[in-house]
């Protein structure tokens, strides 16, 4: 098993309430290594597909860029370097180390239908990860300018590549996504039974639901 809990934030400063939540991360998972990843880290990616990383601006809408580059960022990570990513507005509510039985642990957002991509547990060079790659590749050229990420580099982009792989695991929906992206103020209480609770800040940014919080 390869301990290193990657997460990224680039664009602007981490406001305290994300830092919050990564320190979840690092307070359930004492011995793994953990790093943030920034602008200067991503230069350095070996990206084939540095220039859509680039053009993000002209490819999806502006409240998505950000979201598109670490989208793009995040599955090269774990390619080069293994590991678990954890989006930075995921809390961790218990150690995931008794779910890592595979060597590429995902998590059906939708329960049978889209597999989430905000957290991920992958082994270095696993091949589902080029197949994703190239995925996220071909759909980005053919886009109209536009289309949002979750078409070019999230749930219904990569579902259909993985979810029969032997070498995949997917994890329940009560685990790793007991809370939709339709219901994100949900998210701000404890959920009883998950490893991990997704808190949707782009969705609460969207609908001008203020910041999301760990329960008091």
């Amino acid at each position: 098993m390869q301990r290193t809990i990657h997460q990224l934030w680039i664009g602007s400063p981490l406001p305290d309430h994300l830092r919050a939540l990564t320190d979840t991360w690092r307070e359930h998972h004492p011995h793994w290594h953990y790093r943030l990843w920034t602008e200067t880290d991503i230069a350095g990616l070996n990206m084939p597909y540095r220039d859509l990383y680039d053009q993000a601006e002209q490819i999806v809408p502006a409240d998505a860029v950000w979201q598109f580059r670490s989208d793009l960022a995040r599955f090269v990570i774990l390619r080069d370097h293994g590991g678990l990513w954890a989006d930075t507005d995921t809390r961790a509510q218990r150690p995931v180390d008794d779910l890592l039985t595979a060597p590429m642990v995902i998590g059906w957002e939708i329960q049978d239908r889209w597999i989430g991509t905000s957290t991920i547990y992958a082994e270095a060079g696993h091949p589902a990860l080029d197949e994703v790659i190239e995925r996220i590749d071909t759909l980005t050229r053919q886009a109209k300018p536009g289309t949002r990420p979750n078409r070019l580099t999230g749930p219904k982009a990569i579902s259909d590549l993985l979810r029969h792989r032997r070498d995949v695991r997917i994890l329940p929906e009560r685990l790793w996504y007991p809370v939709r992206w339709d219901d994100p103020l949900a998210a701000d209480e404890h959920q009883d039974g998950a490893y991990v609770s997704h808190l949707w800040q782009h969705q609460r940014d969207l609908r001008a639901l203020g910041e999301c919080r760990s329960p008091a």
